[in-house]
């Protein structure tokens, strides 16, 4: 019987094996010349640096002026600003950064995200590259209310059609979406209500009742021709109770009308 060749491991082929793992980095000479190659061994940490270089915001200036060390900020923005867009780059390289919940590329802009009346908390987020350090930046929008200046008045108009007023005593539109299985490119649709009477101050506590018929021009609650049977539906009809700025916001859905 042939034996395989044995390796026998004695006290200092053992400590030469620690002394070699303990480097970590090793360089090696290279036969036959000057050249030189690297071994590396990562220690799965990496940079605690979760600190952000630039922040920015299409709503208007950050006050105060950005530091990396500042965390909380405010923006003015005037009441025809309904958007903002967020931009903001990573000290460190390797850090995740997160706008208002969505994942973002460090110095990329983030998504268009509504702005209400009032106050919008808007939060960044940077996760450092080992994983674990994290700092949130705060940076307060308050988009301002409407005035006599940029307002105007709508026209008046008839009521319907098929407004189905019956509906006004079910409690289950009193709602924010109003899409229930109609299917579409979704929709926001703020309403602001305010007093031509009183300075223009926001009306609050109003009841806003909105209705729209479906991409085939049917209307829930109604049967008839070319309407086709949705008796006892309540598809894109809702109603809200305006806040504190006057404001009323529903979640509908295009086509309708």
């Amino acid at each position: 019987m042939k034996l395989a060749p044995m390796t026998l491991v004695t006290p200092a082929l053992l400590n030469r094996r620690a002394a070699l793992g303990a480097l970590g980095a090793l360089t090696v000479a290279g036969c036959g010349g000057g050249s030189t190659d690297t071994a590396t061994a990562t220690s799965g940490t990496g940079n605690a640096d979760a600190s952000l270089s630039a922040l920015s915001l299409s709503a208007g200036s950050v006050s105060p002026a950005f530091s990396s060390a500042t965390t909380n900020y405010a923006v003015a923005a005037d009441n025809s600003v309904t958007t903002t867009t967020v931009t903001a780059s990573a000290t460190a390289t390797g850090s995740s950064i997160s706008v208002h919940g969505s994942t973002v590329t460090s110095g990329s802009t983030s998504a268009a995200i509504t702005l209400m009346v009032d106050s919008n908390a808007l939060s960044i987020v940077i996760t450092a590259a080992d994983g674990t350090t994290m700092r949130t930046y705060t940076v307060t929008v308050t988009r301002a209310a409407a005035t006599a200046g940029n307002c105007t008045l709508i026209p008046e108009e008839t009521q319907g059609p098929f407004p189905l007023l019956a509906i006004l005593s079910n409690s289950a539109v009193v709602r924010t979406d109003i899409r229930e299985s109609e299917t579409g490119m979704p929709l926001r649709l703020d309403v602001t209500l305010l007093n031509t009477n009183n300075a223009f101050v926001p009306i609050t506590n109003a009841a806003v009742y909105i209705w729209h018929c479906n991409s085939a021009g049917e209307y829930s609650g109604y049967s008839g021709s070319g309407n086709g049977n949705h008796v006892g539906e309540t598809f894109l009809r809702g109603v809200q109770l305006t806040d504190a700025a006057g404001q009323a916001c529903f979640t509908t859905l295009y086509p309708g009308w």
